[in-house]
């Protein structure tokens, strides 16, 4: 599965959604759960978040994997659009130095590359085997 141009990079790592975007369908399916788990909030407030749900890119997979961990693990009174929002599942990447650090040697068997979606920042690596796991397209792939 190719790397979509929705998915996100960022120091912390690259997401591991992948899939395709999440659409109207989607959206109103997670508003509809939250909106009758969590009846305090108002028919603004879900439709701000439907707004922001759309304007963050989120993939149909990353969605419900957040409505899912919200209903399963909120603990607090209500529920804010960053609660859905901040939702997300990354690989850590590394520069060319860290894996050095790591394996002593480059190119290692054990990474391959993510290109950032920012191109000043170049290239990250991934593990080979985080790659494969979540359908991360692997841009190069270096051997000894």
């Amino acid at each position: 599965m190719a790397l979509h141009s929705q998915t996100q990079t960022n120091d912390l790592g690259v997401s591991i959604y992948n899939d395709r975007l999440a659409d109207k369908s989607d959206v109103e399916l997670a508003i509809k759960k939250l909106a009758t788990i969590f009846q305090t909030r108002n028919d603004v407030f879900f439709a701000i978040l439907a707004e922001r749900i759309v304007a963050n890119n989120f993939t149909a997979k990353r969605l419900s994997d957040a409505v899912n961990h919200l209903i399963d693990n909120f603990q607090y009174k209500e529920i804010n659009i960053a609660d859905v929002i901040s939702y997300d599942k990354k690989l850590t990447t590394y520069g060319y130095n860290e894996v050095c650090k790591i394996c002593g040697c480059f190119p290692s068997p054990d990474f391959c590359w993510v290109i950032a979606e920012n191109e000043t920042k170049g290239g990250r690596l991934i593990r080979v085997a985080d790659a494969e796991k979540y359908g991360i397209e692997i841009k190069k792939r270096y051997d000894r």
